[in-house]
């Protein structure tokens, strides 16, 4: 995977933390008024000829009932008072910073240029669809909470306590993942240590 790729999908795992794990895939409607989601789970395309494996008489699978138009606008109410907006944006500086990275190592252009090319010709391309992130950082709070449980969450995030939590997060969020990386650390040299003769017999050199 190149550089860059690897660089925005780390960026983008922080946003991850609302949803659950899911194959679900989730069907935009494109049209500015319609007032549903509609959440699709991840099949073949149509067009697809079918398998060997496949019975012709497989049954079709029922289709989830759309997010509805309260859910989505509690979960967007919501995520205002969770920072996702905010969070957007700090995210697209970030990625600035890996566009320009990326385009120094491509190119061996000077930072400036590199700016420059980033500015001109790459960042439209993501600040233009900043809104269509947002959106979509909505529709995990839409499937896993309901209308009513998304409004207690918002009062309670409104609260000084509710405050404080959001304050706290990034802060908690990073002293986790450190501690984390420490214990699996700690861990793996032990047991490379405790194994090293097996590890060495198999081929394996750490």
């Amino acid at each position: 995977m190149h550089m860059f790729a690897r660089a925005f999908i780390l960026l983008l795992l922080p946003f991850a933390a609302a949803a659950q794990s899911s194959s679900t895939i989730i069907s935009l409607a494109p049209a500015a008024g319609d007032s549903t989601i509609t959440p699709t789970q991840g099949k073949p395309s149509s067009t697809e000829a079918p398998t060997s494996n496949t019975p012709a008489t497989a049954p079709v699978r029922q289709q989830p009932a759309p997010i509805s138009a309260e859910a989505l606008k509690e979960a967007k109410m919501l995520t205002e008072v969770l920072g996702v907006p905010l969070q957007a944006k700090t995210l697209m500086s970030q990625v600035r910073d890996q566009v320009i990275a990326a385009t120094i190592s491509a190119s061996g252009k000077s930072p400036a240029e590199a700016a420059a090319i980033a500015d001109e010709l790459m960042m439209p391309e993501f600040t233009s669809h900043e809104a269509d992130l947002v959106n979509l950082l909505t529709v995990p709070w839409a499937l896993g909470f309901t209308p009513d449980e998304m409004r207690d969450l918002r009062a309670f995030y409104l609260t000084p306590l509710g405050k404080r939590v959001l304050a706290a997060m990034p802060k908690v969020t990073q002293q986790s993942i450190q501690v984390g990386q420490e214990w699996m650390q700690k861990n793996f040299r032990e047991a490379v240590t405790k194994h090293s003769d097996e590890l060495k017999s198999r081929g394996l050199k750490f």
